[in-house]
């Protein structure tokens, strides 16, 4: 099976594809360009794409939005402080309709949205989302999550929220934390 992420120029990408209806048949030959753009952080070239499954008719799925999630994090690192409320209005917007459109939660979704949300520096938001997605969808997190969280709210000096998240991990993880 082929990677989302293979080494493709994405406007060349679009080119080809507009002279094709058959790269457009399905959301998977959508979410090879959408990923390439979101490897890329070119929000203008993934919205183009985005706007492309509307318009014909195309079904978004999880891997579309963690591509969404995925550039708009790599976006932030482009931009200046002051696209952060944007950017986490954009966040927000995909999250509700995430939900209005029931699209399953997936690991990868969830640990693109919880990278996001610590690029914007919103630690505790990633750390209550954290707990809650533990609570009730504890397939949908992953280790690398759980690290991130706790170690950036561990560098701001949150110790405790740290090692509650820490304790959400498996002990190999936990074994690491503490050595560093």
């Amino acid at each position: 099976m082929p990677s989302y992420r293979q080494n493709t120029n994405s406007a060349a990408a679009l080119d080809i594809a507009s002279e094709s209806d058959v790269l457009f048949s399905n959301t998977a030959a959508l979410n090879v360009i959408l990923s390439s753009t979101a490897e890329k952080g070119d929000v203008n070239e993934f919205d183009s794409v985005w706007l492309l499954f509307d318009s014909l008719g195309i079904a978004k799925n999880s891997d579309s939005y963690s591509f969404a999630f995925e550039v708009i994090g790599k976006s932030f690192g482009k931009r200046n402080a002051l696209a952060k409320d944007m950017l986490l209005s954009r966040a927000e917007s995909l999250v509700e309709k995430i939900e209005t459109d029931s699209i399953p939660l997936t690991v990868q979704m969830s640990k693109e949205y919880i990278e996001l949300l610590c690029q914007l520096e919103e630690t505790d938001l990633a750390a209550q989302l954290l707990i809650k997605l533990k609570t009730n969808s504890p397939e949908s997190i992953c280790s690398k999550a759980i690290f991130r969280v706790a170690f950036t709210q561990a560098r701001l000096g949150n110790i405790v929220l740290s090692q509650q998240i820490q304790a959400l991990s498996p002990s190999a993880l936990k074994v690491y934390l503490k050595s560093s």
